[in-house]
């Protein structure tokens, strides 16, 4: 507590000394010179810092607004092209306060959606001007450009405005899959994330043909990142595939939901036989998603194969290493019969309970005060079954 109190009185001394310094740049800034403006802006950065870090968000937010206006000064009035990097990140800055028109009243003089409207004017500010960098040094501006364009698409999509929303996603796009071919480690997630979010533009704008080319290629980069390097990147492509077919299901697109269930099976199929402790349980929840999607296109006897394949997995584990895995296969035997009587599959949920049962009886034998109630419980819902 005292350090904290301590920590907070410092960032209150350092606030007192930036605001003075600023009182006394904001004089200077009158008299219209290129270094008293730097200076101004400089200093309004360092008590936005200071503000944001102790909690005073719309104060920061005021001396962040006029931030930008110095820096605007500097590099529209003064031509000083130099700060222009400055000018964008205190444009970016300013776009991604979290606010609400509320927090934000009185800080902009244009109206009750003053917040909403400045927003979206810095975001498209600052988007013109890490283009305009970027086409200098592409190396260097290309990401902050990527980053600006998928804050103002955001801003678009919840304004309604899709088709600005889709080609400002559309530019964005271009940059990240430019830039995680040549680090997929830094920038692959965010071209995925680009890809999802155009597919969700284009289903609200009725193009549900383009959307689903959008989450394919989403998965065939990461397919392809996976053949070039499968031990750093297939556990990546398995997860993706789950989502891309929990994304089918929604739109009923069972056809397209069983293939890429049992491509990410088949990864985590291959993972688990190389780490069992790792991977195991990733498999055993892949086979069950591919039952439930196999139900749906009212495929039982397909459905209770996935289930029987996850219980021979674990049979096979429990039978080379007992003492480890006994207990996970009774569990999960107590798992597929629950999720065998939920769909009415009373044979199948019986002789799960059985085998169940004849597991716990076992380690019971083994260790009673440990294993008791598990037998008891399983005796309980295998005689319910039987009603």
């Amino acid at each position: 507590m005292a350090d904290a109190h301590h920590d907070f009185g410092n960032t209150q001394a350092a606030l007192k000394h930036a605001t003075e310094a600023v009182e006394i740049c904001q004089q200077l800034d009158k008299l219209g010179v290129p270094t008293y403006i730097l200076h101004l802006a400089e200093d309004l950065d360092r008590v936005v810092t200071y503000l944001y870090g102790s909690g005073q968000l719309k104060e920061a937010m005021s001396y962040c607004y006029e931030g930008v206006e110095a820096w605007r000064k500097l590099v529209t009035l003064h031509n000083l092209e130099k700060h222009a990097p400055q000018f964008a990140e205190a444009l970016d800055r300013i776009s991604t306060f979290p606010f609400d028109s509320h927090h934000a009243s009185g800080v902009f003089s244009t109206g009750s959606h003053s917040y909403e409207t400045e927003r979206m004017k810095c975001q498209r500010e600052a988007v013109d001007v890490w283009r305009r960098l970027a086409t200098q040094d592409p190396s260097k501006y290309l990401h902050p450009l990527a980053q600006a364009l998928n804050r103002l698409a955001d801003s678009l999509f919840r304004s309604n405005d899709l088709p600005s929303t889709i080609n400002c996603q559309l530019e964005a796009f271009s940059i990240w899959r430019k830039l995680a071919g040549q680090d997929i480690k830094k920038y692959g997630d965010t071209l995925t994330l680009t890809l999802h979010g155009m597919a969700e533009t284009y289903l609200r704008l009725g193009g549900s043909g383009e959307a689903i080319k959008c989450r394919i290629e989403a998965v065939d980069f990461w397919r392809n990142a996976a053949a070039q390097n499968p031990d750093k990147y297939y556990r990546r492509l398995a997860s993706l595939l789950e989502e891309m077919a929990d994304w089918a299901s929604q739109r009923r697109l069972h056809t397209m939901v069983i293939e890429y269930r049992l491509e990410a099976v088949n990864i985590w199929r291959k993972l688990a036989a190389e780490d069992m402790d790792e991977y195991a349980d990733h498999l055993t929840y892949a086979f069950q998603k591919m039952a439930d999607s196999n139900l749906q296109l009212c495929d039982p006897a397909a459905a209770i194969k996935c289930q029987t394949e996850a219980v021979d997995f674990w049979r096979s584990a429990a039978a080379q290493n007992p003492d480890k895995y006994y207990r996970r296969l009774a569990s999960l035997l107590e798992e597929m019969a629950d999720w065998a009587s939920e769909r009415r599959l009373h044979t199948t949920a019986i002789e799960y309970r059985l085998e169940a049962a004849n597991i716990w009886r076992k380690l019971t034998a083994e260790s009673i005060d440990e294993y008791i109630d598990h037998l008891t419980y399983g005796l309980h819902e295998m005689a319910d079954s039987y009603l």
